[in-house]
């Protein structure tokens, strides 16, 4: 007697081959057989006749560290059809972290993270993983956090490091890979890692390579000067040997895709991941310069409150007294005052004229009432959407949320990405095959993180699975709700178990840590 049968599906396996009918059929928590499984029982058998049965999502990039442990149920990311998740992106997050820093990193990561959910009881990579194993709804893999391991052995030094200190470096990374990490990250955009050269980083990546992992980067820019970033980036690869792959290619693909073809001809192993909007979230401090985050969050809020300060962010923020058009771009997504939160949907410049402040005498003040935890989404100019479809057809090109699960009006990305491919781009607009975007959903995040048994429908593989309708799966966040569930989603299987039982969560949670085989 099996524990479950999908029976009577259009069967996309994760391959990017051509879809076929057929069952699947589950025991133990892995895939058992598939094809036309005419006599077999099951305790639970699932008619997905007129629905799409594929391996579970992997979200390639998220945030999603205490929105997870706060939240189990994690109903959000599940009726997106999410059954894995990386997390430790862009060089900052909670592990390897010795007692004497989590004072430290709890506040300078709230604003991307949220609350530290208690109690932080863990300090090695193994200790925190452990805190995800059958305790959440879905699984999770993990990057070590260049800019966190920095920290930890040179504080905020603004220098490249000693001899000595790049080996402690080093041996915080070879120990994070055996206990299970699928590679490195880095944030080249926040701080400390911004400080780092690429003697550094290929350097920390040797062990990574060592152990068959993947150098996962947020490049110091993607715009005017994306060329030079990227080229820095592959530089690592190139002295490390690992597999590099660029967090939210958010590029011109006229310009950069040609560097990327020329990097895997030369025997470059990489990837990129994309998320499908044209605004992307962060804090506020970066996009005013890596100046004014420098430090920590005591240091800035001393900055902020000098004179010298304001008259460079005055010159950053406004032109003969007015906002400069570029800010109308950023819109704050959240704060955590009660009274701030009339701000949250508003334009910088907006949220200013409210205040009756100038943009200058406005941010500061906010900033610093907010301890500098403000998270705001950003609408890029740089490309249209033809340049954002011209990068999901490369063979590169997986998907990744980017999700900043904080804010009351937070990036739809977190509640819409997924749907939002299959509905958007593949149904109506056809982009991409249902095929294609599976596969860039599936097996190749999957290929990216050595991830061995997941990301493909087979014999053998663990039984992370989703049944959706093709005719109706979309997304219903938006910038101005984006905390709307996205629909069309039925059936979500993580290991086995269902999550997500005709689109109802069903409270199970079965999710784990996957630690590098």
């Amino acid at each position: 007697m099996l524990d479950l049968l999908i029976r009577g599906g259009r069967l996309v396996d994760g391959t990017g081959n051509p879809w076929r009918y057929g069952d699947v059929a589950v025991q133990g928590g892995r895939i058992i057989d598939l094809g036309h499984l005419a006599g077999a029982q099951a305790r639970r058998v699932i008619d997905a006749a007129g629905l799409v049965v594929a391996p579970g999502f992997i979200d390639a990039h998220c945030h999603s560290e205490m929105a997870l442990l706060a939240n189990p149920r994690h109903e959000h990311r599940v009726r997106q059809g999410i059954t894995s998740e990386l997390l430790g992106q862009d060089g900052i997050s909670y592990a390897p972290i010795s007692p004497r820093n989590r004072a430290y990193w709890r506040e300078y990561m709230v604003g991307l993270y949220g609350p530290t959910p208690e109690p932080w009881d863990w300090s090695t990579i193994a200790e925190y993983l452990a805190r995800y194993d059958g305790q959440v709804a879905t699984n999770v893999a993990y990057l070590l956090p260049h800019g966190v391991i920095r920290y930890e052995v040179m504080g905020n030094a603004q220098r490249p490091p000693t001899a000595d200190e790049l080996r402690a470096m080093q041996a915080l990374v070879a120990q994070g890979m055996a206990e299970g990490a699928v590679g490195l990250s880095t944030g080249l955009y926040y701080e400390p890692a911004i400080w780092a050269d690429v003697a550094e980083m290929a350097a920390l990546c040797e062990p990574v390579a060592e152990a068959g992992g993947a150098f996962v980067a947020h490049m110091r820019g993607y715009m005017e000067t994306a060329a030079a970033a990227l080229e820095e980036c592959l530089e690592v690869g190139r002295r490390s040997g690992a597999a590099v792959h660029i967090s939210h290619f958010n590029v011109n693909p006229e310009t950069i895709l040609p560097l990327v073809d020329r990097a895997r001809d030369e025997g470059i192993a990489f990837t990129y991941d994309l998320y499908p909007y044209r605004a992307g979230s962060t804090i506020l401090s970066p996009p005013l310069g890596a100046w004014l985050g420098a430090g920590g969050v005591e240091a800035s809020l001393a900055r902020l409150r000098t004179r010298e300060a304001r008259e460079r962010l005055r010159d950053i923020l406004e032109q003969d007294g007015k906002p400069r058009p570029a800010w109308e771009a950023f819109v704050i997504s959240g704060v955590n005052r009660p009274e701030n939160r009339c701000y949250e949907g508003l334009s910088l410049p907006q949220a200013a004229e409210l205040a009756g402040q100038s943009l200058t005498d406005f941010v500061v003040e906010l900033l610093l009432a907010e301890r500098m935890a403000v998270t705001i989404i950003g609408h890029q100019n740089h490309r249209d959407e033809e340049q954002v479809a011209a990068l999901m057809r490369h063979p590169c090109q997986m998907f990744g949320s980017d999700a900043v699960p904080v804010g009351g009006k937070p990036h739809p990305r977190g509640h819409g990405t997924y749907p939002r491919i299959l509905g958007h781009y593949v149904r109506e607009r056809k982009v991409l095959t249902l095929e294609e975007a599976v596969r860039k959903m599936t097996s190749l995040p999957a290929q990216h993180i050595g991830l061995r048994d997941r990301g493909l429908l087979a014999r053998g593989m663990a039984a992370d699975v989703v049944c959706f309708d093709a005719e109706r799966v979309i997304d219903r966040a938006t910038y101005e709700e984006g905390t709307r569930m996205s629909e069309g989603i039925v059936h979500v299987l993580v290991n086995g178990q269902l999550v997500l039982d005709t689109e109802v969560h069903t409270g199970a949670l079965p999710g784990r840590a996957l630690r590098r085989a």
